[in-house]
């Protein structure tokens, strides 16, 4: 079997990072963490996107001096926060999309349920997926808090 790959979430990695200013060291080092170790993007895979996304005028560039050391920082623009929830809005959408898709097909290989089963769940992951907007769009220790029940509810 394959191992997921993570690496077309540098892009909205580094948009994301951007919005606070970002080296291309911080971009892998944030992907590092993110993925608890197993995912360290090289620097010949940052640099370029970042000057792509420079030409493109999603990011600019800032020199700064850290630690006596000369560093470039690159901060999100207008239309490159724009490119980021474009692409956030994908992404999500992708997500869904291959839930439902899938869905379905994993409880019948992974769970053993019924081919009945499996297909009427598909009902519950739409309404799955609207308490999950709704739940994400609460600050985070209400959200934390909700997640903690749900945990509790299911003895996990």
């Amino acid at each position: 079997m394959e191992k997921i790959s993570v690496k077309g979430m540098l892009p909205l990695l580094a948009l994301s990072e951007a919005r606070s200013g970002a080296s291309g060291k911080s971009i892998s080092k944030k992907a590092l963490l993110l993925t608890d170790g197993h995912w360290c993007p090289s620097p010949g895979s940052v640099y370029p996107l970042l000057r792509d996304f420079q030409s493109k005028g999603w990011v600019k560039e800032k020199l700064s001096r850290a630690k006596g050391r000369r560093e470039i920082r690159y901060f999100i623009t207008p239309s490159g926060a724009k490119a980021l929830l474009n692409g956030k809005r994908f992404l999500l959408g992708e997500f869904d999309s291959l839930f439902d898709l899938i869905g379905p097909m994993v409880l019948y290989v992974v769970h053993d349920y019924t081919e009945i089963q499996a297909q009427q769940s598909r009902e519950l992951f739409s309404k799955i997926r609207g308490v999950r907007k709704k739940i994400l769009q609460l600050p985070f220790e209400k959200r934390k808090a909700i997640m903690e029940k749900m945990l509790a509810l299911c003895d996990c």
